[in-house]
């Protein structure tokens, strides 16, 4: 894998979000069983993309690194919640107060719209790792440490809870720090190590798909046991990351899906509209409401998807940039983390 290190845009990553965003969407659906055996993990392959560049944000302390990455999340979390409010009260009912209360809250249980609870999470999961990583100075310490932390979360607490997604930032975090550690050290790593590991990978990913994540308790003829169940997650969301990592590099020379993935704050933000405008238009015209399941489901998604870039990515990048970046100027020129890096 490449050295994430230089200070350039990776088309492959661009690319690897937006199949992360997409996977998402279609998430939120009635895919069914053999999709959401694999892509319910989704998550984690979008918190690797961000750990992939973590290391291109330094900052000289940790109060300076904690106020730019805060305002460049939580600017777009306002602005596209304040857009979401607006839909919401044209279209449908909307409990003002509760609104807010679950803006404030950002959990992944209680947030003012369902993709939401990402962003404040990954902003604690910034500072999680930021202090691991100047506490630990060894590379494989750090990423040890990431990993016994996330069992710990996943298997003493794994309800999520907590505000700004305290809870979900450390089960996700060994995703984030392998993002890290790989963008750092995985040209190191031979070809023939890289190649094996993403065989292995998409193999395992095929295989979930195929037997809806059932090929384990078959082989065993009988049912997991708990720490079983864990381990078959780590492995297929590790699977997945290598699927979706295999398939952005052979898609990085497509410039449009790059452009997009570059968007995919915007995308992340606007899952809900994109959920409740198009049935609105579709039954304001007299139709009947659409439900569909499978791979239907999955295509519809996926049309919505492509509405919203149309709709609300192209014109947002295009005439209203500042929904997405602070426009207000910081009083130093350190660069801040892009909330489109996430």
């Amino acid at each position: 894998m490449e050295n994430a290190v230089q200070n350039r845009r990776l088309n492959w990553l661009d690319v690897m979000k937006l199949l992360c965003i997409l996977g998402v969407y279609c998430n939120h659906s009635s895919a069914g069983p053999h999709y959401m055996a694999l892509f319910a993990y989704i998550n984690g392959a979008f918190f690797f993309c961000s750990g992939y560049v973590a290391s291109r944000h330094h900052a000289r302390n940790f109060w300076q690194f904690a106020r730019d990455k805060f305002v460049a999340i939580f600017w777009p979390y306002t602005t596209f919640a304040l857009l979401t409010l607006a839909v919401r009260s044209r279209l449908t009912e909307v409990d003002l107060a509760d609104f807010i209360k679950s803006f404030l809250y950002g959990s992944r249980s209680y947030c003012c719209s369902i993709t939401f609870w990402f962003l404040p999470c990954l902003f604690v999961m910034t500072l999680y790792y930021y202090g691991i990583s100047r506490a630990v100075k060894n590379k494989y310490g750090v990423l040890a440490l990431c990993f016994a932390l996330s069992c710990a979360v996943k298997i003493l607490h794994e309800a999520p809870v907590l505000p700004w997604g305290l809870d979900m930032a450390a089960r996700y975090l060994i995703y984030y720090a392998l993002g890290d550690f790989l963008a750092q050290h995985g040209a190191a790593l031979s070809k023939r190590a890289r190649y094996a590991a993403l065989v292995v990978g998409c193999t395992w990913a095929a295989l979930t798909l195929r037997d809806a994540g059932e090929l384990p308790q078959r082989l065993l003829g009988r049912p997991l046991p708990l720490a079983g169940q864990y381990l078959q997650q780590f492995v297929t969301t590790l699977s997945l990351i290598c699927l979706l990592y295999t398939a952005a590099h052979a898609l990085q020379n497509a410039s449009l899906l790059a452009r997009l993935g570059r968007s995919t704050v915007i995308l992340c933000c606007c899952e809900e509209i994109s959920e409740i405008v198009p049935p609105y238009l579709w039954q304001s015209a007299g139709f009947a409401p659409l439900q569909p399941v499978g791979w239907a489901a999955i295509l519809y998604r996926l049309f919505g998807a492509a509405l919203t870039c149309v709709c609300i990515v192209w014109p947002v990048n295009r005439f209203l940039p500042w929904m997405v970046k602070c426009p207000f100027p910081r009083k130093q020129n350190a660069p801040a983390g892009r909330a489109h890096e996430t």
